[in-house]
């Protein structure tokens, strides 16, 4: 009996969750790597796991928010953006994730409200929620 319950003990379900977690880490760390010593090799693994990232999950963008918002609030983050390190993240990003955008672009019609919709959408919501309360 001691055989079979090693088969049967409950482990976790593998998806995006548990895939994103270790690039969630590997994004800190490079990013902490290539703040601190600047090399463009680190900035390229952070921007290729950055690619990685969205697509695994799109609660990456919530990561990458609070890095681009930690950049620009502190004077340390704004001079790494005047070196070509993010740029070349950036674009590392760009190249990983551009057939998933082409992909995107291909299979789904998009199409942005028009100023008549949403003001009639707001007007409605209004007059909903006035009513409710």
């Amino acid at each position: 009996m001691a055989g079979v319950a090693v088969f049967s003990v409950p482990t976790p379900e593998f998806g995006p969750a548990i895939l994103a977690t270790p690039l969630w880490a590997l994004i800190l760390l490079h990013y902490w790597m290539a703040a601190t010593r600047g090399a463009w090799i680190t900035w390229v693994a952070l921007g290729v796991e950055a690619g990685l990232l969205l697509l695994t999950s799109y609660a990456g963008l919530i990561l990458l928010g609070l890095i681009a918002v930690y950049t620009a609030a502190t004077a340390f983050g704004r001079a790494q953006v005047e070196t070509v390190g993010p740029w070349i993240a950036g674009v590392a990003m760009t190249a990983v994730l551009f057939p998933y955008l082409i992909w995107l672009d291909l299979s789904t019609d998009i199409r942005f409200l028009d100023l008549a919709t949403i003001a009639g959408n707001l007007r409605t919501w209004a007059g909903w929620s006035w009513r409710c309360c």
